[in-house]
């Protein structure tokens, strides 16, 4: 014998759940939000490496080649720009160290 349902409980009960529900959406929407523009970020300095390395080669600083990108990009947070432009200085600076490395020692390069 099925019990009968008190329709006024589960209305509050569902609308209960529904908050709940969307509550956790907007934390994992918040988190999804950061990581895609940092990820974005990250792949479109990566896309124009070869320019934006002979723009600092030509000495434009950082900040100026920062500034330009945060104009045309003002959804982006410039920390995600900067942290970009930090990854691929950082990768150049680790390849030019590797190079140097097996010119120096020609050992290295049969590693």
């Amino acid at each position: 014998m099925a019990t009968r349902l008190d329709r006024w409980k589960l209305e509050a009960e569902r609308k209960a759940a529904t908050e709940r529900l969307l509550a956790r959406l907007k934390a994992v929407d918040a988190t999804q939000e950061a990581e895609t523009s940092r990820t974005y970020a990250a792949s479109y300095i990566r896309e124009k490496a070869p320019r934006i390395l002979r723009l600092l080669d030509a000495g434009i600083a950082t900040d100026e080649i920062l500034a330009d990108l945060s104009i045309s990009f003002s959804s982006l947070p410039k920390a995600d720009l900067r942290y970009a432009i930090t990854l691929l200085r950082e990768r150049r600076r680790i390849r030019e160290q590797s190079n140097s490395a097996r010119d120096c020692d020609p050992s290295v390069a049969d590693r």
